[in-house]
C-alpha cells in the first residue's frame, strides 16, 4: 500500500455549501484558502486550512511515512461530472455546425453521416479504440473524472455492442492504471436516430426491443 499523501495548495474548493449552484463565487463553493488535504488510497482523511491538516499529519507521521505534494500556485477542486456526452463516434461534422451558425435549417451532412463513418471505423476496432482513447484522455486532462457515455452512432446490434464493449474496456484500463480516462457510465442509446436500413420508426423500435435491448441489458 502506498504512503498517505499530503497535498498543500493555494486553495481548495470543497463544495461544502448549501448555496445554489448558479452564478456563485469560489467563496460560496466552500473555498478554503491556503489549504491542504490528506488522503490514503481513495479516502480523504482530512481537508481544511493547512495548519489544521498539518497538525493531523504530525501525529500520524510518528507511525508511518507521509508523502508531500506542494502546489502553491494551484487551486484544487473536485473532478467534473459530465452527465451528457457522445465520445464514441468517428467523422467530422464541422460543416453542419457552420451551417447552423449561418442560420441554415438543413445540415449538409446530418447525423447519418456520423453513423456511416462510425460503422466504417468499427471495422478497424484497434484504430477506432485508439481514436476514442485520445479523446477520453483529453476530456480527463480538462478535469472531468466521471463521464456519462452514450452509444448510438452505430444503430445496429453488432456496432452498438462493440461500443458497449469499448466502454467496458476503457473502464478496465482505467482501473488497472493503463489508461488515463474518466470513469465511464454507459448509456445504451440505440434509438438515437432512424438508420438507413429502416423506413419507419415502428419497425426500428421493434428491432431494438427484440434484437438489441436484451443483449445491452446482459452486457
Amino acid at each position: 500500500m502506498s504512503a498517505p499523501l499530503l497535498v498543500r495548495a493555494r486553495g481548495i474548493v470543497t463544495c461544502k455549501t448549501d448555496a445554489p449552484q448558479n452564478g456563485i463565487t469560489f467563496d460560496r463553493l466552500g473555498y478554503v484558502p491556503n489549504a491542504a488535504l490528506l488522503f490514503s488510497g481513495k479516502t480523504i482523511d482530512a481537508i481544511g486550512p493547512v495548519d489544521e491538516v498539518e497538525s493531523i499529519v504530525r501525529a500520524a507521521s510518528e507511525k508511518y511515512r507521509i508523502d508531500v505534494l506542494d502546489l502553491p500556485d494551484c487551486i484544487v477542486f473536485p473532478g467534473f461530472v459530465d452527465a451528457h456526452a457522445h465520445p464514441l463516434f468517428s467523422g467530422d461534422r464541422e460543416p453542419d455546425f457552420a451551417a447552423r451558425l449561418a442560420g441554415e435549417k438543413k445540415p449538409p451532412l446530418g447525423m447519418l453521416y456520423t453513423v456511416e463513418q462510425t460503422r466504417n471505423a468499427l471495422e478497424h476496432e484497434t484504430a477506432f479504440a485508439n481514436t476514442v482513447a485520445r479523446r477520453l484522455q483529453t476530456i480527463a486532462e480538462h478535469g472531468t473524472t466521471t463521464l456519462e457515455t452514450k452509444t448510438g452512432y452505430a444503430l445496429h446490434k453488432p456496432g452498438e455492442m462493440q461500443l458497449l464493449d469499448l466502454i467496458a474496456q476503457c473502464n478496465a484500463a482505467r482501473e488497472s492504471g493503463f489508461g488515463r480516462f474518466p470513469r465511464l457510465i454507459a448509456t445504451f442509446l440505440g434509438a438515437h436516430a432512424l438508420p438507413p436500413e429502416f423506413f419507419n420508426e415502428k419497425d426500428f423500435v421493434d428491432y431494438l426491443i427484440d434484437q438489441c435491448l436484451p443483449f445491452a441489458r446482459a452486457h
